[in-house]
């Protein structure tokens, strides 16, 4: 009997014994679906844990291993190796320290442009104004150069004539600006601004002399007679200074029944310049 209770009490432990590890492997199971599900939700932010009844733990990458992190699926033998983002990331440190800056390069480069296009803005606006200030101040600077002089050129004499007449000086010396038309005799101002003019004649006295400097071809402004006073040569001359605007006009005219001598030693003479701009 002893011996029957005995057998009886073993194959009650035995139960007991088989229920605790049926219990145990459900227990465990449950838990590895939990950290399956966890793992392949947050696969990077989990520890490495020992799973009971699990022969292979899940390892989790260290930085600067290349091994992925195997995770253990229940009946499968073979391990799928999940590559994790990030779980190579002995290069991740100095790779953004070289992206922040060539990314601070690239804002200072940037800003140096900037900087620059603003300063030749300033420059231009100040060159320009500069400009504007000295074209009002002198205007037309080139124009200060405004000059000329001619003489009759070896002629011999002209006249007299039935009426005023206006000499061509076409031994031209100097035109600067071109301001005079060696072909008409008349000086055309170019800018307005105060100007100084002269004139000389020569002749024999034989005949009266009659010179007059004209301004926009009719309006004398000065003149000069020399009557006739027996045979010998006579000379004269004279100058003025006038304000003149653009566009008007200066020569010089032989008067009526007078008449002017010239020849290779440049007696008879025209000459102007500007002196000021206005």
């Amino acid at each position: 009997m002893e011996m029957f209770e005995d057998i009886y009490a073993n194959e009650d432990d035995s139960r007991e014994n088989n229920e605790e590890e049926e219990n145990i492997y459900e227990m465990t199971t449950d838990m590895s679906a939990d950290l399956r599900n966890e793992a392949a939700a947050f696969p990077w932010s989990r520890p490495p844990l020992d799973i009971p009844g699990n022969k292979q733990t899940a390892q989790q990458d260290i930085p600067g291993n290349k091994q992925t992190t195997p995770i253990d699926i229940p009946g499968n033998k073979q391990t799928t190796p999940l590559d994790i983002p990030g779980s190579d990331s002995s290069w991740k440190t100095p790779f953004q320290v070289s992206a922040v800056c060539l990314g601070l390069l690239f804002v200072l480069f940037l800003a140096g442009i900037t900087g620059l296009s603003v300063q030749n803005t300033a420059l231009t606006t100040r060159v320009t104004t500069l400009e504007s200030y000295k074209s009002e101040q002198i205007p037309h600077k080139s124009t200060e150069k405004v000059v000329f002089a001619a003489s009759l050129g070896n002629c011999g004499y002209l006249g007299p004539y039935d009426n005023d007449t206006t000499l061509k000086f076409q031994d031209v010396l100097v035109n600067e600006y071109a301001a005079y038309n060696s072909n008409t005799g008349i000086f055309t101002a170019p800018v307005r601004g105060v100007y100084f003019f002269m004139y000389s004649g020569h002749s024999n006295s034989t005949r009266d002399m009659g010179l007059s400097l004209i301004k926009n071809r009719n309006n004398s402004i000065i003149a000069t007679l020399q009557h006739a006073a027996g045979n010998r040569m006579e000379t004269t001359s004279s100058s003025i200074y006038l304000t003149l605007d653009v566009g008007d006009q200066i020569s010089v005219k032989l008067s009526t029944n007078t008449w002017v001598f010239d020849n290779i030693f440049r007696f008879t003479t025209f000459m102007g310049q500007l002196v000021f701009p206005l």
